[in-house]
């Protein structure tokens, strides 16, 4: 199934972005947070401007070995690469930052179980990125940013 982002998702990461704004973190660790969901957001953003589509969640490995080969041919002619790729990579990197941000955050809490999951699919699994394994949708790990953001705000204050 097919499910393309929706833009009104850019108001909801924009709107996370003047909440991380308005924190004046004081110790490194705090900074740090601040620096990585800042990275989370500006990754959602970009992924949303590329048009990600949750139907990259069950690749056809043909068509991802294609795009990994244009890709590959962008950067070694020092190209842009393909909006559909770097939708997926910017994807990736959000959930990447945020499950880090919730272990920095409080684990026992785990508020990003499924981005958390996601990621550790792709950490320890050599065909996740392509098996159709994974399930986490951008709704949910723009939720896992809205949650994080809330105890990055309880962190700071």
């Amino acid at each position: 199934m097919s499910t393309i982002v929706d833009r009104s998702h850019a108001e909801s990461v924009r709107s996370l972005a003047r909440r991380v704004n308005s924190l004046r973190p004081t110790s490194d660790a705090q900074i740090a947070n601040v620096g990585f969901m800042t990275g989370a957001l500006y990754a959602l953003e970009r992924a949303i401007d590329l048009g990600y589509d949750d139907a990259r969640l069950s690749p056809n490995p043909a068509t991802m070995a294609t795009e990994f080969a244009a890709t590959l041919t962008a950067i070694s002619a020092t190209r842009e690469p393909p909006a559909s790729w770097l939708a997926g990579f910017f994807f990736h990197s959000a959930t990447m930052r945020l499950a880090a941000l919730n272990e920095r955050l409080d684990r026992s809490k785990d508020v990003a179980a499924a981005v958390r999951k996601s990621v550790n699919s792709l950490k320890h699994e050599a065909d996740a990125h392509i098996s159709g394994r994974r399930t986490v949708r951008f709704d949910q790990v723009l939720k896992a940013a809205e949650d994080l953001c809330a105890l990055l705000e309880t962190s700071v204050h």
